[in-house]
């Protein structure tokens, strides 16, 4: 036991005071946050912006789909619904029609049964999903408006508590939000700085007893 205390001490301060180790352990952290943030980069630049052409033969859409960077909603007369079906095969500046058909008697699950989505391309997935949410998002407030409830009182329902907290230990002072997450923040930081260093440490003297015994033998 003594000998393994002897060995890892020494090999401690022989690779702590190599600059090698210090710049290592430093950069560490540094690159591998630098790694997620091009990573974060390449997925921003691979997001397209889609032109969807919509016929609201329910009128219930127009002026609820709203475009945003990702989508770009057009709202066409249903007379044209064929002639652009037709026509979009090949289309390089519509990606494809949303179809959705006429409300019957509030019946919004014969709504979602015939709705249709005609592309000429593939979409990505969060592309469609985002479109399923924002057809899901007007049918919601459709529904919330036929049982008489204003989205006020929706959004009063839906307010979260506010608990302050009083510490004792600190003269009765309010402790603050943002203090707390800076305090969470560089908690986080320090372990994870910490738990690279025990990681670098480890294999270079791995590395270090790899080596002697390698010499050793020979």
């Amino acid at each position: 036991m003594n000998n393994i205390f002897l060995i890892t001490k020494r090999e401690f301060l022989t690779q702590v005071k190599k600059k090698s180790f210090v710049i290592l352990t430093l950069l560490a952290p540094l690159m591998i946050i630098a790694f997620g943030a091009v990573v974060g980069m390449m997925f921003k630049a691979n997001q397209s912006h889609n032109v969807i052409e919509v016929v609201d033969n329910s009128g219930l859409f127009k002026g609820q789909l709203k475009s945003d960077e990702k989508i770009n909603y057009v709202f066409i007369p249903s007379a044209e619904e064929q002639s652009k079906l037709n026509n979009l095969k090949g289309n390089e500046t519509l990606d494809g029609i949303l179809i959705l058909p006429a409300l019957s008697g509030n019946n919004f699950d014969d709504l979602e049964k015939s709705t249709r989505l005609v592309v000429n391309t593939k979409i990505g997935f969060d592309t469609k999903q985002q479109i399923i949410s924002d057809i899901t998002n007007v049918i919601k407030k459709e529904k919330i408006k036929q049982l008489g409830i204003q989205e006020a009182q929706l959004a009063d329902l839906d307010k979260s508590f506010t608990l302050k907290t009083i510490n004792v230990s600190e003269d009765n002072k309010e402790d603050s939000d943002l203090a707390f997450g800076v305090k969470s923040a560089l908690s986080m930081v320090l372990m994870y700085v910490t738990f690279m260093f025990i990681i670098i440490y480890g294999v270079r003297v791995m590395r270090s007893v790899l080596e002697e015994k390698k010499t050793t033998v020979l």
